[in-house]
């Protein structure tokens, strides 16, 4: 059997994160699960987590963050160079959109139900994608890449305060059309060149490009609806 650690994120959306994890903690408990459990302290701190785990192992073994997409991102690419590592989900965050994809269940305890079949069984193989910066530093994702507009949105919905209150009201995705009709009136477009298939393309007057993994992203919104992992 596999060994299994869980990688928590407890201040994913607002906290309740960890009103998630204690359930899944007590079922973990009275089943007599055998895991361990690591808590996330600042931002990036889940991919470090998850290099170390990575580096100590040389059998194969399943990591679980317990958060956001933001969560899974980060302790994707702390596993990216260890093809022993098998990745796992339970959603507890905002958007949520790798779980909605991916049809992992909302509920916790039966999203941990699906994770536990990773124990035993062959997880199925994905497509992840890879960007270069400018800094030269290699960044994976598995859900979604953009620039410009999107990307923005998505800058913005991590720093508005809007973003606690209605998570706290349960209503977290409301927070994605809110910033963006604050900014669809003050957008400057932009010119893109990109590279497609070996043959280059110039798009003026740009509102944004996304390389989309999985159907959904902005918390649901459906952008790629015939994309396959």
């Amino acid at each position: 059997m596999r060994k299994i650690s869980f990688i928590i994120n407890p201040k994913a959306k607002n906290g309740y994160c960890m009103e998630i994890w204690k359930l899944i903690e007590r079922r973990l408990v009275e089943s007599g699960f055998h895991y361990m459990a690591f808590f996330t302290e600042y931002p990036g701190h889940a991919q470090k987590i998850s290099a170390q785990i990575s580096a100590m192992t040389h059998e194969e073994e399943v990591i679980i963050a317990v958060g956001g997409d933001g969560t899974l991102h980060e302790v994707m690419n702390g596993v990216m160079n260890n093809k022993n590592m098998i990745l796992g989900f339970i959603p507890g965050g905002s958007g949520n959109d790798f779980s909605r994809g991916f049809q992992i269940p909302t509920d916790p305890i039966e999203a941990l139900q699906a994770m536990k079949k990773l124990m035993n069984e062959d997880a199925p193989v994905i497509d992840t994608g890879k960007i270069h910066l400018d800094n030269e530093r290699e960044n994976y994702f598995i859900n979604n890449m953009g620039a410009g507009f999107d990307a923005l949105i998505s800058y913005e919905v991590n720093q508005s305060p809007m973003k606690s209150l209605l998570n706290k009201l349960r209503l977290g995705r409301l927070v994605y059309v809110y910033v963006l009709l604050k900014k669809l009136f003050t957008y400057q477009c932009s010119t893109i060149s990109l590279m497609i298939d070996g043959k280059k393309h110039i798009f003026e007057h740009t509102w944004f490009v996304t390389v989309s993994n999985q159907p959904y992203y902005g918390g649901g919104m459906k952008i790629a609806p015939k994309a396959i992992p």
